[in-house]
């Protein structure tokens, strides 16, 4: 009598469980690459807006400011009209003591007299990304 082809039980469940040891892995993997996303989008929108005020006080030769109000929001100002941004749900900023960065008229030029790093943050499992205005002229440097 010829042994019937195929596979045995036993061998079909440990490739499952195989596989699925790999999927969590990988499922785990695709999460954090997601959230680390949403870290350097917020990142990237805070210099965004910071580079906007930046120029718009140049180039209306005003006074210009962005506040930081709360860990997960933030305001500006541009042409007499605020627009206040909230961050998504598990982002936040920490401006390491600065809550300010103010651009002054004519040329744009950064108030204040330290650097202002400000630190946009994840949950756990993601990297950092910071968010720097450098020097007097108020440049904005995304590390």
């Amino acid at each position: 009598m010829s042994r019937a082809r195929g596979f045995t039980l036993l061998e079909i469940l440990v490739v499952l469980a195989i596989a699925g040891i790999v999927l969590a892995f990988a499922a785990n993997a695709v999460r954090q690459g997601f959230q680390q996303s949403r870290v350097r989008d917020a990142a990237v929108s805070l210099a965004a807006d910071l580079q906007n005020i930046r120029s718009n006080a140049w180039r209306s030769n005003t006074t210009t400011q962005l506040d930081l109000l709360s860990a997960t929001s933030y305001s500006f100002t541009i042409n007499g009209q605020t627009t206040t941004r909230t961050l998504p749900a598990g982002i936040s900023i920490d401006g390491g003591g600065n809550t300010q960065v103010r651009y002054s008229a004519p040329n744009a030029e950064n108030t204040q007299s330290n650097p202002v790093v400000f630190t946009v943050s994840g949950t756990s499992g993601t990297q950092p990304i910071q968010v720097r205005v450098v020097g007097v002229t108020g440049k904005v440097i995304v590390q």
